[in-house]
């Protein structure tokens, strides 16, 4: 049996890196199926998308030694392979006709990847001067959540409805309850929207714990987990506590104590960007 389940995660890892190679030829630069299909998902049709999202989140749960929700049908499995390999096939079919018929175009896109890599030199470049690369460092927190936008503004919707209709309750304010009622509504629903067009690229958390208005909550919260860079988000944050602690440490007339501290984090800094030097932002 174990035999068996390492045959069959071989052969989907190695169908997935064909189907990954391919996105690549259809124009995405994003590194993972996730991050390329959501860079060139106004290329490809609905089902196309779906199946590649379907795929993706197999291929990452049986790399990393998770368990499926449910038996892999690798008939089916395969059978969307094909469908979304034909599709992709098309795409950069298509995309290798406007490289001859649109070549002032391509110069535009040209420029526009060079003046972006020139914006991640200059960050990188932020991060290794002191002070200076608190931007740097504020730049790699913000991108971490870059992916945990939508399901973080539902939650911050929820942290306001909650409280205000606790409050609304307590004092008897019409207008309270009006208000986070509102919030209240727009969260739900938006989260189920939500939850609906998520439902395929994260099954193991998305039955039914949408649709329960204070569950919803929870799933929000794990989807922020699974869709947040955690690795961006470390590299930006110790280094900004790291500053408030030099902060506090020159409040209380330790100079030298600060200073050290502000050298400690030019130290780890230099080495984030070593580490992090390929950062898309």
């Amino acid at each position: 049996m174990e035999m068996r389940d390492e045959m069959l995660t071989g052969h989907v890892i190695v169908a997935a890196g064909k189907l990954e190679r391919m996105l690549k030829e259809a124009g995405a630069t994003a590194a993972g199926i996730h991050d390329s299909v959501s860079e060139i998902e106004n290329k490809l049709s609905p089902e196309c998308v779906k199946k590649l999202r379907y795929i993706a989140s197999v291929r990452n749960k049986l790399a990393h030694g998770e368990s499926l929700s449910e038996p892999l049908d690798l008939a089916v499995f395969d059978a969307a392979c094909n469908e979304v390999a034909l599709e992709l096939k098309r795409c950069a079919g298509k995309k290798g006709r406007q490289k001859t018929e649109h070549a002032p175009e391509n110069m535009i896109d040209e420029l526009d990847r060079e003046f972006r890599l020139s914006v991640k030199k200059r960050l990188r470049l932020c991060g290794m001067i002191p002070g200076l690369n608190i931007v740097y460092f504020c730049a790699l927190c913000i991108r971490a959540f870059y992916n945990a936008v939508q399901p973080l503004i539902l939650l911050i919707f929820s942290l306001i409805a909650v409280p205000v209709l606790i409050e609304s309750c307590r004092s008897g304010n019409r207008l309270c309850l009006f208000i986070g009622g509102m919030f209240f509504v727009l969260y739900w629903a938006l989260t189920l929207i939500y939850g609906f067009s998520k439902r395929i690229e994260y099954p193991e958390i998305t039955r039914f714990w949408y649709v329960v208005p204070f569950a919803s909550i929870v799933y929000l919260c794990r989807m922020i987990g699974r869709t947040t860079e955690w690795g961006g988000f470390i590299c930006g944050i110790i280094p900004l506590c790291g500053y408030v602690a030099a902060s506090v440490i020159w409040q209380y007339g330790n100079i030298n104590g600060a200073i050290g501290v502000i050298v400690v984090i030019w130290l780890i800094g230099m080495m984030i960007v070593g580490l992090r030097k390929n950062y898309s932002f």
